[in-house]
């Protein structure tokens, strides 16, 4: 059973406590073993080494070099327990920061699968579902025509399949956004080209492919993980300029696909956007979820390149 938040936050400092008091009771026992033997040891060391004259005086001397030798050793105990409770809150701070970005990072998800929702009902009712009602009056209009005899209209038919045929077209695209067919029909670099060439014609813009045509075997995951970065980084670069080529290009090199989207826009500080867009987050974590890399470079005037690096099979796959 998963623990509450603050349960798991107080983990690491319950289990440090827990250590600290088993090792008090070994701690004890071994000063006193450690005590008892020196007592001994100096004693015997008196009867058999020092005249009777001068018994006192080295009594003495061991006194105080067992007193030496317990101040020397509580201060290394104490010293070593000081620096694990330093050490404690730094560990405890690190995991709340990881679970606080955990939840930040569920949260901004969360709200974009409800923005996806939103934007995939927005499409399918202003594209297809418009364009199907305006058929449906069309073909019900001509059907009317010739139940009263009159002649049917050959245009009006025409141009609702026409529309018939568009709406099929729109679908499909939605359908595609969704789950892409070609990475299991073709594989990821087909998919990959099959998708720039799209999108250029859809945004009119240069999608410039270059690489491989084809790519050994990947896992699923890693497949549609590097897809689905290539669809949100020209989502990116379409948004952010207006004119000039986007390169895309596709490698393999020593067990890993090399994806990288470069633009030729404004740019951005890469640290203040990584922080506030729910898109270059949602690359890394796409990237790191299947064992791979995220890299984003861009500057003022000198355009946005991102780059992922993931394995074509991960050892867990």
């Amino acid at each position: 059973m998963v623990g509450s938040p603050a349960t798991r936050r107080s983990a690491p400092s319950d289990h440090l406590a827990s250590a600290r008091l088993g090792a008090a009771p070994a701690l004890s026992v071994g000063y006193l073993l450690a005590g008892v033997a020196w007592v001994l040891a100096s004693e015997w060391l008196v009867h058999a080494l020092v005249p009777e004259e001068r018994a006192g005086l080295a009594r003495i001397v061991a006194g105080l070099g067992l007193v030496a030798l317990s101040g020397v050793t509580l201060y290394l105990v104490l010293e070593r327990l000081g620096g694990q409770a330093d050490a404690a809150p730094a560990s405890v701070r690190g995991l709340r920061r990881h679970e606080a970005r955990q939840r930040r990072l569920a949260h901004r998800l969360m709200e974009a699968e409800e923005d996806t929702r939103r934007s995939v009902a927005k499409d399918l009712h202003d594209g297809p579902l418009q364009a199907l009602t305006l058929t449906f009056m069309q073909l019900d209009a001509a059907a009317r025509g010739a139940e009263a005899g009159g002649p049917v209209d050959a245009h009006r038919v025409t141009d609702a399949m026409n529309a018939i045929r568009d709406a099929a077209d729109d679908i499909r695209a939605v359908v595609r956004a969704l789950h892409p067919p070609l990475l299991a029909e073709l594989g990821l670099a087909a998919a990959v080209e099959r998708h720039c060439r799209e999108t250029a014609i859809r945004a009119g813009r240069d999608v410039l492919f270059e690489g491989a045509s084809s790519l050994p075997p990947a896992d699923t995951q890693s497949s549609i993980a590097v897809f689905r970065i290539l669809q949100e980084a020209l989502a990116n670069a379409l948004k952010h300029t207006s004119d000039g080529p986007i390169e895309v290009d596709l490698q393999v090199q020593d067990g890993r696909v090399h994806l990288s989207v470069r633009d030729h826009g404004p740019g951005f500080e890469p640290g203040a956007s990584l922080s506030e867009g729910l898109g270059l987050l949602s690359m890394r974590e796409r990237a790191e979820s299947v064992g791979g890399a995220f890299v984003l470079q861009s500057g003022a005037d000198r355009g946005t390149a991102v780059s992922v690096h993931v394995p074509l099979n991960r050892p867990d796959a």
